[in-house]
């Protein structure tokens, strides 16, 4: 827990210093806040910046998520966030553990032979029913039939690319380990 300017949030110091620092570097004309054009979801160069913030502090959200933080962090369409807006997400459930996640991914590298960040539906289902706590026939074919609408998770080849499927799977439960 960190106090700024009278506010509490759930990261560590370390962490608040880094996110100020971080955000201090994009608010490039000293206003306190950092524009982004959610109107238009396209990438304009306000929005690469506010993309360029996030993985400047080791997150890489995806198209999808981005445009969800936009709207649950700026519903009126103010196009900008403040120092304090961004801490909240950074403490939100959208901010993801680095850690969490490649301890996810390293269950997925297991079944990619190729290295290639892909997966069969097959092969979901099994680290789904036969790895951990196994889910149930009914409960695996739901995941996967989430997995399968997850954007962008699906590859040309049909396959699932696991990178993007980790990353929703935590913003959609942060609790997952």
């Amino acid at each position: 827990m960190t106090e700024i300017d009278g506010v509490v949030y759930k990261i560590t110091q370390t962490q608040a210093s880094c996110f100020k620092t971080a955000f201090g570097i994009f608010d490039v004309d000293g206003d306190g806040y950092i524009t982004h054009n959610s109107m238009t979801h396209c990438y304009c160069a306000s929005l690469r910046e506010f993309v360029k913030l996030f993985r400047s502090v080791g997150q890489s959200p995806s198209d999808a998520t981005l445009k969800r933080i936009l709207d649950e962090f700026d519903p009126e369409k103010k196009d900008k966030i403040g120092l304090h807006t961004f801490l909240q997400i950074c403490e939100s459930p959208f901010f993801v553990d680095p850690i969490k996640e490649e301890r996810l991914l390293e269950c997925f590298r297991v079944f990619d032979g190729d290295a290639l960040g892909r997966i069969s539906a097959a092969e979901l289902r099994f680290i789904l029913q036969q790895m951990g706590e196994p889910l149930t026939d009914d409960e695996a074919d739901k995941f996967i039939e989430w997995a399968m609408k997850v954007p962008d998770a699906i590859t040309d080849g049909g396959l699932l690319n696991y990178d993007i499927l980790a990353r929703e799977l935590i913003n959609r439960d942060p609790d997952v380990s």
